[in-house]
């Protein structure tokens, strides 16, 4: 009973282009998030912004995630 009710109506939110997220990856994703059936799916893209515990973790001076031309061409997470 306990399963049937957190069926009804879930959400699912996935995040793109996160820090080693490949395309393979990506589709997997995907296919977990199909196979999961939720009622409704959002995507967001990962977007660091500074000062949050993110950004102090990941660090200031990495290189950037990726660039706007491969995020252009690319599927979500296909960096």
């Amino acid at each position: 009973a306990r399963a049937a009710r957190l069926r009804d109506g879930w959400s699912l939110d996935l995040i793109s282009g996160l820090p080693g997220q490949t395309t393979e990856t990506w589709r997997r994703t995907l296919e977990a998030c199909v196979e999961a059936n939720p009622d409704h799916v959002s995507v967001y893209d990962l977007q660091i912004q500074r000062g949050t515990a993110f950004a102090a973790w990941y660090g200031a001076d990495r290189a950037v995630l990726f660039d706007d031309d491969d995020e252009a061409s690319s599927p979500p997470g296909g960096r």
